[in-house]
């Protein structure tokens, strides 16, 4: 086995959402580098996107915030008239909170009121809603463009289907 082709995703089109920056963007970059034929990076912040697209002729930015149903289909349009299929949907797009921290030696009192007193609802809810919500959505906004994929695949593509819960 050559070690040097055992990864290769030559002629594969990937998209990666939450790609400008952290795990998306070191994905998009190792699949650019493999030869990933073009690897869409969605995310909310253009000029974020723009500079990590800088990385490789292969990456191509995409505005779009997964947590918008609109945002997500005019991403699948650009990527419709761009190519007309995908072959790989990596969901990475996340947000982390809320954060408070926890101490072993806190009272029982103490800890209801760090986690429950002062964490609200809303900021509970928007972590599922963007790392749960937008995944769900983000994979059924692309299933289309994934199965037109995978029948290249048939035709001597590569067709890889993958789904990451946050």
């Amino acid at each position: 086995m050559d070690s040097s082709t055992l990864f290769r995703v030559d002629g594969i089109v990937a998209v990666i959402s939450g790609g400008g920056t952290g795990l998306g963007l070191m994905m998009a970059r190792a699949l650019a580098g493999a030869g990933a034929k073009k690897v869409y990076i969605l995310g909310r912040r253009q000029a974020t996107l723009e500079a990590a697209a800088t990385a490789h002729s292969s990456i191509s930015p995409v505005a779009c915030d997964v947590t918008s149903k609109e945002s997500l289909q005019v991403a699948v349009d650009t990527i419709t008239k761009d190519v007309g299929y995908v072959n790989l949907v990596i969901a990475n797009s996340g947000v982390i909170g809320p954060l408070k921290s926890f101490n072993p030696e806190m009272t029982i009192q103490e800890l209801r009121r760090n986690l429950f007193d002062e964490v609200t609802v809303e900021s509970f809810t928007e972590v599922l809603h963007v790392n749960v919500t937008g995944a769900y959505f983000t994979m059924l906004a692309f299933l289309e463009l994934l199965d037109a994929g995978n029948n290249n695949a048939l035709d001597g593509g590569n067709g890889v289907v993958h789904y990451r819960f946050s």
